[in-house]
């Protein structure tokens, strides 16, 4: 289709062109035909030199039929016409030329021969322009050297030679001009839709990636509060149940939940402030092991023991990492509280020269992994979230009876 609109474009340059200059060569031609005769100084012609009146009426008739023709052709095809349909036009556009050659000769015919060789260059190309301009300098020649003078090339003739093949040089250049032209146009045109293109396209991706960024955004909103406040308010909750069932047989036991409890809702705020600060100005570096000293203070129990263990040197590892592996040790912690009822719980991490692990185990009911897999739960989406943004791999590991284990591995 664009293609097509290009094409179009070309075609109508060169038809403007073309028929302004065809409108001017013939009406051009008419006006000097009628002031020749008018004087009485007509033309001398091959044929028919006797017979002035007749020789200007075939002439003029000749003249506007040539000119109807190159509008009729313009106006309908736009110079673009089938093969067909070029042979047939040349021939009648020939013929009619001869017609006014034999009845006003050379003279007042020069400006429609060389408009001849200028529209076989626009329609159908170079070589059918040299062709045209070749046989009417041949045919020419034969008629200046074998015509009624029997005399071969005269000074006047030789004039007229090469008046009419510089005159025939100056039409074809123009036909190339006007041609490369319409090219330059059409580069031109072409050139500006690829960049109206490429525009739109980079605007179709710049709402893309507003529609991937505010995405991303969502889902990362989603795993902070889940991950964070989330945690903290079931940890909360986990208190304030110990302290409905313990307020009449054991208030003090009551009252340490109540406490802890309240700790809890502390660290909940300190972390939504800490979020926020982030949010605004990028926050203090992130400590993983006071973060984990933290998080096992707040669930450990008398009946879950948690031994943690971090080895290595948090300088040596990004601040993505150390918050991945602890909102996976976090989840992790979380879930054994909240599902396992687990006695024991082992949280190791190590931050080695060229990855790191969490390896998180507990003693608890366990589970099928495969039922979890097929509707994994918020939390386990999570954490393979975070883990995919840094490159890690998750594997979670239980059987009904035996326990879990959760394992995250961290390329540096």
């Amino acid at each position: 289709m664009i293609r097509r609109i290009f094409s179009q474009a070309q075609t109508d340059s060169i038809s403007e062109r073309y028929q302004l200059l065809a409108i001017v060569i013939y009406i051009g031609t008419l006006i000097v035909a009628v002031f020749s005769w008018t004087l009485g100084r007509p033309p001398r012609a091959p044929v028919f030199d006797e017979e002035p009146v007749a020789r200007f009426v075939i002439f003029a008739f000749a003249i506007v039929a040539l000119l109807i023709l190159d509008l009729q052709t313009i106006n309908a095809y736009g110079l673009k016409l089938s093969p067909k349909g070029s042979r047939l036009h040349l021939f009648a556009r020939v013929l009619l030329l001869t017609v006014a050659f034999v009845t006003a000769g050379l003279e007042l015919t020069i400006f429609v021969y060389l408009l001849l060789s200028l529209y076989a260059y626009l329609t159908t190309g170079r070589t059918a322009a040299l062709t045209v301009a070749g046989v009417s300098f041949i045919a020419l020649f034969a008629r200046l050297a074998y015509g009624p003078r029997n005399d071969f090339i005269s000074v006047g003739d030789f004039e007229q030679l090469l008046g009419y093949s510089l005159m025939t040089v100056f039409a074809l250049l123009l036909g190339n001009i006007i041609t490369e032209e319409a090219k330059s146009k059409e580069h031109a045109h072409r050139l500006l839709d690829g960049l109206t293109e490429s525009h739109q396209q980079l605007e179709e991706s710049m709402a893309q990636v507003a529609d991937l960024a505010a995405t991303e955004e969502r889902n990362r909103m989603a795993r902070d509060i889940h991950d964070g406040l989330g945690h903290y308010l079931a940890a909360i909750n986990v208190q304030l149940e110990m302290v409905v069932k313990l307020y009449d047989q054991q208030p003090e036991l009551a009252k340490e939940a109540a406490v802890q409890a309240k700790a809890a809702t502390q660290a909940a705020l300190s972390d939504v402030r800490q979020s926020v600060s982030t949010l605004r100005d990028g926050g203090e570096r992130f400590q993983l092991r006071t973060a984990l000293d933290r998080l096992v203070n707040q669930l450990e129990t008398d009946n879950l023991q948690i031994q943690h263990e971090l080895e290595g040197d948090e300088a040596s590892c990004s601040q993505p990492i150390l918050l991945t592996l602890y909102r996976a040790a976090q989840e992790g912690l979380t879930n054994v509280v909240k599902h396992a009822s687990a006695t024991e719980v082992e949280l190791k991490i190590q931050l080695l020269p060229s990855h790191a692990t969490l390896n998180v185990a507990d003693n608890g009911v366990g589970f099928d992994v495969a039922s979890l897999e097929s509707k994994p739960g918020y939390g386990l989406q999570g954490i393979r979230e975070r883990v995919a943004l840094v490159r890690g791999h998750v594997k979670l590991d239980s059987k009904p009876g035996e326990g879990a284990i959760l394992n995250l591995k961290i390329p540096y």
